[in-house]
């Protein structure tokens, strides 16, 4: 009876050419929505903008504002965008509150992209919440008229013609497409996705005038359409490979998207029966499958079949097609019905007069099953009998002979017709003839031997499937290809996105597919749905509590085997909707169910639970855990109360506080020294510092490191020794500094200890420093003579080591002399001082040094018959092997009667009396004694005491002194070694004693035995050398004397210098130029080079109009200065020569090189505007921008949006721009109101803000009564809204400086070719500090500047010269105020700067003092010192101060230079006698 009630199939088809194909009309749904009260002026969908989804998806409605409505039918409000199911369920609203909307299109994933003309784009998911992303700032300033959404993007059409494609649906940066020329919009334009194109990329295929034109990423090609354009409209086939064009002429073509082939051409007004207005072209042209082509009018579809004839359609309203991918659903406004080609399958079963085998089939099941029921009482009594002979398998064959012939004769072809059927029970809706056309593969597979079952149970489970979701209330009428495509993975999202969860759990245990993901969904789901009512957006509310909340989540999960033990849904990922919703209780409850510490710990981060989180991930072991906690709170906390949430965690958290120590140790010592700071750890802190100075190899940086160690351990009274050692470390690091000076570092001093440092004097020759460094450390006797012994040994100064051995009784004996030597492998030296020994181990120390005979000599006098057995035995020598075996045998003849002798009685010598003074004496060739031997013998009659010396007579100690002159050079420091050589000497250096030495004639006759200076003034132009001196003046009786040489320095000049003092002998000249109205620039580069003494080759500098000249005397100097300012300002640089003189019989030729180097006319803050095409070109960067800082490339940045691109110097002078406005030019403004929008890119904040003009708010204080605040300075009422990337620093009611656009006048072409609209009327650069600006606080810094000349005529002698200002200043009374202005603003910007700061060398200034001495001081004009300044002098820089005092508050963030970035200037660390000295 129910068969009865249900139509045949075919009843729906209709045939095209002759029955070869069949085309099916199926209605699906009666549609209940209400039109009429979606504002579109009637329950008709032309007033309408409509966009479905592909796969049975949903639809949205949205009024069209471009169709005209009469008054009265509809009230006028925001647009409102309404969400429906295929059948008509309403699933979603969108209010949308932004501009005009463009376009609508759904992805994928059944999510509604909505586009509006700004370029911004909304992705709304079926419950109404939405991610917000932008096309860019072009769409933003040109606007978007038209857009095509796909699956997997868009491609918009902007107001500059351009076309941007977006990839993906996550925020991805918008490509540009290569587009034609074009004038307005195309008639006609469709984008073909990338799976449906051969490149994988996705094409737009587009009619303009009249042709067609295909774009991509690469290039655009014209398809030469010209004789039948132009085309109104554009239709792809779901599989990409035909398209179908409409001319103006009602044409339509179809063609292979190559358009290499004419497929069809037909004639829309041979249409039959014809529209009803067939002047009007069809609203719409869809394909149906990929071989059929709709075509919608107004109540009309025809359907164009492959060979050119049609199908009428009636319709009672305007229809609307949506193409599928096997077919197409038209939507009315009251049905919704699907047309598609009959599947094959399915035609080869169902069709009137089929032959296939799966129609025998069919048939033989269907006659089965008629005669099964009308004799269901037979069957019984024939189940009784047994088989009878129409059984087959089983099967009985019961009422003849029909079904049994018919599955005999396709035997062969059984098995296809089983599948056959099967596959048309997938493609047929009714669910009767499902089970028909399944029952008869069944019937047909019980006569196969052999049959896989796994096809039959897998259509059946699918077909439960499909007629769920195709019910009424569900409303997906998908096509069993449709699922095919679509795979049950993403039908389950889709049930889940319309929060049919109760479905989506069932068909996912149906097919055995894991529930995690429509859990979490549903999960989610009732946290947004129980939150609290009453709140913004919360309208249907229960207001359930958190704690049923969680359990009620809890035993789902649990229930469904998904709990926090298993690898099912993640509860830090429930937790994390419970938190964005706003119930952090319930998303804490969460979270302590969820086992995975990694996914615990991020959200505990997100939450703020800045504690728990840190607990959690030490609970957990992870180091690498731990380590992504502690970052992330680094970068997110202050640096106080991050330290403080590690303190406050007590031991849980102790292994945390380990881990960042380790951390910070290798990779952020400031970091360690804060954590340490914020502790109280002093010695901690002070070892730090200890380990930084022995890596720095800045000897400045380490002496500060050191000092502020001292300062640590000094603080604490139990480390009152390590304070003393270290700053015993700082003096000595000091007096290294002044060592290596001494030997012209020669010798390196840094770092090694008081012992070495010992040493390496000795070895150096600096044998006063080593013995000031003995006392100084309190460096024992012992200590140092051993020190000196090595030290002496190292040199292999053997005479001074005889003589040190000499000048006193060794403290450490001289046995350590031997062995030290021996152990060195000097042995010959090492037998000298064996004498000096302990007799009882002489022979073992003539041993060690190889002296056989006297080791045997030895052993023999003491009676050592072992020693001599030793001796023997270690002599490799057999005739000294022989002495030593005579000694051993007069030894052992002697030895009783040596033993038995109980007195030796000692030696008697010889004296007689000196001749002269008559003092015992003992004999010597002379007989006089040593006093009356130096009075009747000179030593120094050798040396000339004429010429350049003559005899003073003075109270030397050591006797006569001698005085010489030395000629020194001041310009380059060097003395005069004879006979012409010019040398660098160090005072007190070695190179400066031999100098000395050679000016002595005669000492080739004597034996220098010692030299060396005594101290004299530096300012005496003296040099004192003591020289110690032997000579043999009778036979073998040697004279020693000491005298002093007094030399006279003579200030000369050598040849260099005069050749430098005289003009034009420079071989190079570097002329830098910058056309910009100020200095700063050049004050920067200044700093540069002085820190890393770029200009040490320099002959001399000079200042010119707009820049500075620097000369020298070799090209190679002049090329190595222009790389370094290549490598840190972006310039230019030409090279020219001139010759100057030639030589023709050498063939040598004299040249001037000049070198110009311009630096780009653009300085930190300027406001910048870079032509359009060129700004597309820098990574397409709004035209408006502002220069963030300059290096060796321009930073420009983007205020409105944070982006930022580099210009490097080629990319700037192949298409030079310029400023627009520089910061002579900023205007203050008062914040009066700022909110960041959440866009952070380094440390720039987005943000927007309210501002106000400071002139506003201005008083007339010279009347006593306020001003007019409308007059021309502006008014309270004068706000501007603007956006600006100063959102992390500024406050309301901060100052801050910006240009002013609308008060501004540019004479720009660049400027002017810009939309007007598009210009913000204020720019903010940066933040100003106007109340500490005013106050006459003299700066703890100053700043160093190189000596330059002033450019001839520029009045250098100008009393009201501008001195001390670096590159500036030298031009006299000229531009007095510009330098002050210029310097002020300079020092400003390193104060807030502090990538500036790094690049410099900041110093530590002098104390303040009052200000009549600073005005006296001023008023002296430069000192005598200053203005003598010599080739490499340096010029101290005082910073300036505003000496006008006012009121005003003090700005909390007002940036100040901290002590630590701030150097010693060693050259202030001169001790004075007194204050002014």
């Amino acid at each position: 009876m129910a068969d009865s009630l249900v139509d045949h199939p075919t009843t729906s088809w209709e045939a095209l050419n002759n029955g070869a194909v069949f085309y099916s009309r199926r209605h699906l749904y009666q549609l209940q929505w209400n039109l009429s009260s979606m504002g579109g002026g009637g329950s008709d969908l032309s007033g309408y903008i409509v966009a479905g989804a592909r796969f049975g998806g949903p639809v949205a409605i949205m009024r069209d504002n471009t169709k005209l409505i009469a008054l009265g039918r509809t009230t006028f409000t925001k647009p409102v965008i309404q969400v429906f199911s295929s059948s008509g369920i309403h699933l979603a609203t969108i209010n949308w509150e932004l501009s005009k909307i463009v376009s609508l299109g759904w992805t994928a994933s059944e999510q509604l992209v909505v586009l509006n003309e700004d370029g911004q784009y909304r992705l709304y998911d079926l419950q109404g919440t939405y991610r917000s992303f932008s096309l860019g700032s072009e769409a933003a300033e040109t606007g978007v008229i038209d857009a095509r959404i796909f699956d997997s993007g868009l491609v918009a059409i902007t107001g500059q013609m351009s076309l941007l494609e977006v990839r993906g649906w996550e925020g991805q940066k918008p490509g540009t497409l290569h587009a034609p020329v074009m004038t307005g919009p195309p008639i006609s334009w469709i984008v073909l996705p990338p799976d449906q194109t051969s490149s994988r990329h996705a094409e737009v295929v587009m009619a303009v005038e009249g042709t067609i034109y295909t774009c991509d990423n690469l290039e655009h090609i014209d398809q030469q359409m010209t004789s039948g354009g132009p085309f109104t409209h554009i239709a792809a086939s779901p599989n990409g490979r035909s398209l179908a064009l409409l001319t103006a002429s009602s044409n339509l073509w179809v063609i292979t998207s190559d358009f290499q082939r004419k497929i069809l051409e037909f004639d829309l007004s041979t249409l039959s029966p014809s529209p009803p207005s067939s002047s009007t072209p069809p609203n719409q042209i869809a394909w149906c499958g990929s071989d059929a082509v709709l075509i919608a009018y107004p109540a009309t579809v025809y359907l164009l079949g492959p060979g050119g004839e049609t199908l009428f359609y009636p319709y009672g309203s305007t229809p609307v097609l949506v193409t599928e991918p096997d077919g197409t659903r038209v939507l009315t406004a009251i049905e919704c019905e699907f047309v598609q080609r009959v599947p094959e399958s399915l035609e080869s079963v169902l069709r009137p007069g089929s032959i296939a085998p799966a129609a025998f089939l069919f048939d033989a099941s269907e006659s089965f099953a008629k005669r099964e029921a009308s004799s269901s009482s037979a069957a019984n009594n024939n189940n009784a009998a047994g088989p009878g002979p129409g059984a087959r398998d089983g099967v009985v064959l019961r009422g003849g002979g029909r079904a049994d012939e018919s599955i005999r004769a396709m035997k062969p072809d059984l098995a296809f017709a089983v599948d056959a059927c099967i596959d048309a029970a997938g493609r047929e809706w009714e669910v009767v003839w499902q089970k028909k056309l399944l029952n008869a593969a069944k019937f047909g597979r019980a006569f196969l031997d052999l049959f896989d079952p796994r096809p039959f149970v897998a259509m059946g489970q699918t077909l439960k499937v499909l007629n769920a979701i195709r019910y009424y209330e569900i409303g997906i009428p998908m096509t069993y290809q449709q699922y095919t495509l679509l795979s049950p993975g993403q039908l389950l999202s889709r049930l889940t996105s319309r929060s049919l969860h109760l479905l989506a759990l069932r068909v996912a245990n149906f097919l055995s597919l894991k529930p995690d993901s429509i859990l979490k969904h549903w999960a989610c789901a009732k946290i947004a749905q129980t939150r609290p009512s009453g709140g913004l957006g919360s309208a249907g509310g229960s207001g359930e509590s958190d704690e049923s909340v969680a359990r009620g989540i809890i035993e789902k999960f649990e229930a469904m085997g998904a709990g926090a033990g298993s690898a099912g849904v993640s509860y830090a990922e429930i937790a994390k909707k419970a938190w964005e919703s706003g119930r952090t209780g319930l998303a804490t409850m969460l979270l302590d169910h969820e086992t995975r510490a990694a996914e615990q710990v991020p959200l505990l981060l997100g939450m703020r639970e800045d504690g728990r989180a840190l607990e959690k991930a030490v609970d957990s072991g992870d180091t690498d855990l731990v380590y992504q906690v502690l970052l992330n709170l680094h970068k997110r906390l202050p640096l106080g109360d991050f330290f403080k949430l590690i303190e406050d965690g007590g031991p849980r958290v102790a292994p945390a506080a380990k881990l960042l120590q380790l951390y910070a140790r290798d990779q952020n010592r400031e970091m360690l020294r804060d954590f340490y700071y914020s502790d109280d750890r002093r010695v901690d802190s002070g070892l730090l510092l200890m380990e930084e100075a022995s890596m720095q190899e800045d000897i400045t940086a380490r002496f500060n490191s050191t000092k502020a160690a001292q300062k640590f351990f000094s603080e604490d009274r139990e480390r009152g020794f390590e304070a003393k050692m270290v700053e015993e470390s700082a003096k000595l690091l000091a007096l290294q500094q002044t060592l290596e000076k001494d030997v012209d570092g020669k010798s390196a001093f840094i770092g090694l200890s008081v012992s070495d440092t010992i040493m390496l004097c000795i070895q150096c020759g600096l044998n006063k420093r080593a013995e000031r460094v003995r006392a100084d450390w309190r460096v024992s006797d012992r200590q140092f003579w051993w020190l000196k012994l090595r030290a002496l040994t190292e040199a292999k100064a053997w005479d001074e080591l005889d003589a040190f051995s000499k000048y006193k009784k060794s403290p450490i004996g001289y046995e350590p002399f031997v062995r030290h030597l021996v152990g060195k492998g000097y042995g010959k030296q090492a037998v000298v001082y064996v004498a000096k020994c302990d007799p009882a181990k002489r022979g073992e120390l003539y041993l060690s040094c190889g002296e056989y005979r006297a080791a045997a000599k030895e052993f023999s006098e003491r009676g050592d018959r072992a020693g001599l057995s030793e001796a023997i035995r270690l002599c490799p020598d057999n005739l000294i092997k022989r002495f030593i075996l005579s000694l051993n045998f007069r030894e052992n003849t002697a030895f009783e009667t040596i033993k038995e002798m109980e007195f030796v009685p000692p030696t008697l010598v010889h004296r007689v009396l000196c001749a002269d003074c008559g003092t015992p004496i003992e004999p010597n060739s002379a007989n006089l004694c040593i006093p009356c031997l130096r009075n009747t013998v000179d030593v120094t009659e050798g040396i000339p005491k004429s010429g350049l010396f003559e005899i003073v007579f003075s109270y030397s100690p050591f006797g006569l002194r001698f005085v010489a002159s030395l000629s020194f050079c001041r310009n380059c420091d060097r003395f005069l070694s004879p006979p012409a050589t010019w040398t660098i000497a160090q005072p007190e250096s070695r190179e400066l004693l031999a100098i000395c030495l050679k000016k002595l004639k005669g000492l080739n006759k004597v034996r220098l035995v010692d030299a060396g200076f005594i101290w004299t003034e530096p300012h005496s132009k003296r040099l004192r050398v003591k020289l110690t001196i032997q000579k043999e003046v009778f036979t073998s009786t040697i004279v020693e004397q000491v005298f002093e040489v007094e030399y006279v320095v003579q200030h000369g000049q050598c040849p260099d210098c005069t050749r430098l003092a005289a003009k034009n002998t420079w071989q190079a000249v570097i002329q830098v130029r910058q056309k910009v109205p100020h200095k700063r620039t050049f004050l920067f580069l200044e700093q540069l080079i002085l820190k890393h003494n770029a200009h040490k080759d320099t002959v001399s500098i000079k200042e010119v109009k707009d820049g500075l000249d620097f000369y020298y005397a070799h090209e190679s100097h002049a090329q190595k200065m222009t790389e370094f300012l290549a490598s840190v300002v972006p310039v230019q640089t030409i090279r020219s020569s001139q010759l100057i003189s030639r030589d023709t019989h050498s063939n040598t030729a004299n040249y001037k090189f000049t070198h110009s180097v311009q630096i780009v006319p653009i300085c930190k803050d300027d406001l910048v505007c870079i032509p359009l095409k060129q700004a597309r070109s820098l990574s397409n960067i709004s035209p408006l921008t502002i220069c963030s800082r300059v290096g060796n490339t321009v930073h420009l940045l983007d205020p409105s949006t944070l982006q930022e691109t580099d210009v490097t110097s080629q990319v700037y002078w192949r298409e030079p721009f310029f400023s627009l406005a520089s910061v002579t030019d900023l205007v203050e403004f008062i914040v009066l109101d700022i909110e960041p929008s959440g866009t952070v890119r380094g440390k720039h904040v987005l943000a927007d803000a309210e501002v106000a003009p400071s002139s506003s708010f201005a008083s007339n204080s010279t009347s006593g009564m306020e001003m007019d605040m409308d007059s021309h300075h502006g008014s309270v009422s004068t706000t501007f809204h603007t956006r600006t990337h100063l959102g992390g620093i500024l406050q309301p009611g901060d100052t801050v400086m910006g240009y002013w656009l609308t008060r501004s006048n540019f004479n720009l072409p660049a400027f002017e070719s810009l939309d007007p609209s598009r210009i913000p009327d204020v720019i903010l650069v940066k933040k100003s500090y106007p109340n500490q600006r005013k106050k006459n606080k003299q700066r703890n810094w100053k700043l160093k500047s190189m000596a330059k000349e002033a450019e001839e005529g520029a009045g250098i002698n100008d009393s009201s010269s501008g001195y001390g200002r670096g590159a500036l200043g030298r031009r006299g009374g000229l531009d007095q105020k510009r330098v002050e202005k210029d310097y002020e603003l300079f020092l400003q910007s390193i104060e807030e700067d502090t990538e500036m700061r790094a690049a410099i060398n900041l110093y530590k200034g002098k104390p303040v003092r009052a200000d009549t001495e600073m005005k006296a001081a001023k008023a002296a004009g430069p000192s005598k010192q200053e203005r003598r300044g010599g080739q490499y002098a340096m010029e101290i820089e005082e910073t300036s101060q505003v000496e006008s005092e006012t009121e005003g508050g003090e700005e909390a963030d007002f940036p100040d230079v901290k002590l630590d970035e701030l150097l010693d200037d060693f050259e202030e660390m001169g001790i004075q006698d007194e204050e002014g000295a």
